[in-house]
């Protein structure tokens, strides 16, 4: 009885883990979906500035956003996929475990 006590609260722990891990991931995806909401925000106020341009703003510093924008969503992306990444990682290691 002790023994099968014991295994479940390894399991249990083992189980509180990857929880944790997981919460710890979806908040980098949430973070990152964010950072994607912000970056298609900026570029849809840069190209309707190069549109219907209203002085005060240059080309240059419109291309500069466009850039900008575009960093920020390879920056994002490469953070869903390095969790995509570690997530199959943690549910390899779980499955191993159990």
């Amino acid at each position: 009885m002790v023994h099968g006590l014991e295994r479940r609260s390894k399991y249990q722990r083992d189980f509180n883990d990857f929880h944790d891990k997981m919460k710890a991931m979806i908040n980098s995806i949430n973070s990152a979906l964010t950072g994607i909401a912000t970056a298609t925000q900026k570029l849809d106020a840069t190209a309707s500035r190069i549109a219907a341009p209203q002085g005060g703003e240059t080309l240059v510093e419109d291309i500069v956003d466009l850039r900008v924008s575009e960093t920020q969503f390879r920056a994002n992306i490469k953070v869903i996929q390095t969790v995509s990444d570690l997530t199959q990682e943690l549910l390899n290691a779980f499955d191993k475990k159990v």
